[in-house]
């Protein structure tokens, strides 16, 4: 098998392009959607934990591949993208019915309403 070498630039600026373009509408889309689903519960520690979880998969992420890519060539790491989205997909289509958002009766100014996780104020 042989592979051939992508020229350089023309990686770098479609990279850089499709990163600049896609990162930031990806990540505001999934904390919108993060944010509606968890409501009033404790929004700051999950958002949180999604982004650490996140940093953590962006820093081991590439280590990971790279190695991999290193020893055993693209058709693993390609197998190994396929099997994630493979079971993203499983689990999304799974738990799709348990994406909802919270519901919260509309509250007056200076109402309170207790809940499992705590008091939901309303300033």
């Amino acid at each position: 098998m042989t592979n051939f070498q992508v020229n350089f630039w023309l990686y770098a600026v479609l990279y850089c392009t499709l990163l600049a373009a896609c990162f930031p509408i990806v990540n505001v889309s999934m904390n919108t959607l993060f944010s509606k689903i968890l409501g009033a519960r404790r929004q700051g520690t999950m958002q949180g934990i999604m982004l650490m979880s996140g940093s953590l998969a962006r820093t081991l992420g590439p280590l990971l591949v790279s190695w991999l890519f290193q020893i055993h060539g693209p058709i693993p790491v390609w197998g190994l993208e396929l099997g994630i989205l493979g079971v993203t997909l499983l689990l999304w289509l799974v738990l799709y019915r348990r994406l909802v958002p919270l519901k919260v009766p509309q509250l007056a100014c200076g109402e309170s309403m207790k809940y499992a996780n705590g008091t939901l104020y309303r300033m």
